[in-house]
């Protein structure tokens, strides 16, 4: 239980996407893979697809992301994507794994969203899976030219931002 007394859940994308998928198969809804949207119309509800054809469906649902065609035509005026100037390493790691290291345990015995804050980045860590995994996102300044979102990780850039370093102040015994 959190603060206000209500159980915190979260789930992995792909099985949210599961749960939504099965949902709608369940209820007979025609589903279309591998096509291109450039254009939506709120009015009849349709959707453009690159190939030129176009979909009436009863409800069009604009969940596209950073580069969305569905957010200005939904509001109606220009709305460019405003970039939040971090840059997220994902990392996904096997809680068996994680058992391993005695000093780990409490991160998978006792679910919780845990939060590292540091200078210019911080990190964030919570269990998938029913336990079986545990998510880190590790936050800090984005280097990647504008409108690039996604590249493939420098690991040894990573391991430079946040690399642990040990501040000595006075009093401590290191003059």
């Amino acid at each position: 239980m959190n603060t206000y007394s209500a159980p915190y859940l979260h789930i992995h994308r792909a099985d949210y996407h599961r749960v939504l998928v099965n949902e709608a198969r369940r209820l007979g809804v025609e589903i279309k893979l591998k096509s291109h949207v450039i254009g939506v119309d709120f009015a009849k509800p349709a959707v453009q697809f690159g190939d030129g054809s176009e979909f009436e469906a009863d409800l069009v649902i604009g969940a596209d992301g950073l580069k969305s065609v569905t957010r200005e035509p939904l509001l109606g005026r220009k709305d460019p994507p405003r970039l939040t100037g971090d840059l997220a390493y994902r990392i996904i790691v096997k809680a068996s794994e994680m058992r391993r290291h005695p000093n780990l345990l409490s991160l998978i015995e006792t679910p919780a969203i845990n939060f590292w804050m540091g200078p210019d980045s911080h990190a964030v860590g919570y269990l998938l899976k029913g336990g079986d995994l545990y998510n880190i996102v590790l936050a800090c300044p984005d280097t990647l030219p504008e409108m690039i979102n996604t590249q493939k990780a420098d690991l040894d850039e990573m391991r430079g931002i946040f690399e642990i370093k040990r501040v000595v102040g006075a009093g401590d015994g290191d003059e």
